[in-house]
């Protein structure tokens, strides 16, 4: 990890923080403790970018789980014959590779 104390910054100021960042993410240490972490403004947008792909995928996701219009057999379930009958007919649709 790339880490840079307070200390650093009050010596060097934005000199100390610039070679940090030249590394990658910063984190600022405080007492040896992680306090903040500092990223450069594109690293920080493909944060941003990853976080809502992330998101969007996610909401699919919930989607899917959520869908009340799936179709479902009266009789709670098909059996033998008559589910490999259902499995054919939504094949059927399907583009062979």
């Amino acid at each position: 990890m790339n880490f840079i104390t307070i200390a650093d910054i009050k010596r060097g100021g934005m000199a100390a923080l610039d070679v940090a960042l030249h590394r990658g993410a910063a984190t600022i240490m405080k007492r040896n403790q992680p306090a903040a972490v500092v990223l450069t403004p594109a690293a920080y947008q493909a944060l941003v970018a990853s976080a809502a792909n992330a998101a969007s995928l996610s909401g699919a996701l919930d989607w899917m789980l959520n869908a009340t219009n799936i179709p479902v057999p009266l009789n709670g379930g098909l059996q033998g014959q008559a589910m490999d009958e259902r499995l054919k007919s939504l094949k059927s649709d399907w583009i062979d590779r």
